[in-house]
Formats: C-alpha cells, structure tokens, sequence
C-alpha cells in the first residue's frame, strides 16, 4: 500500500491500497468476491478509461476508432481545427495524415516517418 499526502488539500491523504497488486491479484481478488467488470474485458481489453490512447499500439487505437465512430471523427475534427488555426507542425500535409500518423505512432521527422515509440 501506498500512502501519499494530497498535494492540493492539506488535510487529505490518498491510500492506494492496491497500487503493488500484480494482475492476477486483482482478477483473483475480482473473482473471489465476485465483483461485476465492465464487458470491455470480456472483449479483449486490458484497459479502459482512454479511448484512442497515445499509450496504445495501432490496433487498439484502430479497434477504438472502430467501435467508437463519433469519438474517432470529434479527434479528426480536432485536428481540423488545429490546422485552420495554424497550430499544427508544418511537417504534417493535413489534418488526415496528422490523424494516420498518430494511429499507426508515427512522427515526421525532417520529412521522413520514424515509429513514435521507436518499437
């Protein structure tokens, strides 16, 4: 467990009880109590509360984008706006090859694609 003073209200204080549980203690303890989860797992994901995450692989973000259309559309929408406003990288041909390059992890680097993560 790990306890660690608020750092914005003096007299709080935050347990994270289950900070250094490995997975399966958390699934066992899930079991064990039988506790309901979200079916996102049952489909396959091993963490939700982000959709489209920059911490995520291409699949997932693809997948993402896939079961959440409006979602996907609101963040090229957003880098539509970003260019219009002339706050988007030069390296970047337009708001669509900005979105790609951010769902396959890709960045520009002096005209060359390079993996954002360099995996």
């Amino acid at each position: 467990m790990m306890v660690e003073p608020s750092y914005t209200k003096k007299n709080l204080t935050y347990c994270n009880l289950i900070i250094d549980w490995t997975d399966k203690e958390v699934w066992d303890y899930i079991k064990e109590n039988q506790l309901e989860c979200p079916v996102l797992y049952d489909e396959g994901y091993d963490r939700i509360g982000c959709i489209m995450c920059c911490m995520e692989g291409t699949k997932k973000k693809k997948r993402d984008a896939e079961r959440y259309p409006r979602y996907a559309k609101q963040w090229l929408k957003m880098a539509e706006w970003l260019f219009e406003n002339h706050k988007m990288p030069g390296k970047y041909k337009n708001p669509q090859h900005y979105y790609d390059c951010y769902i396959n992890r890709r960045i520009l680097d002096e005209g060359k694609e390079g993996n954002l993560f360099g995996d």
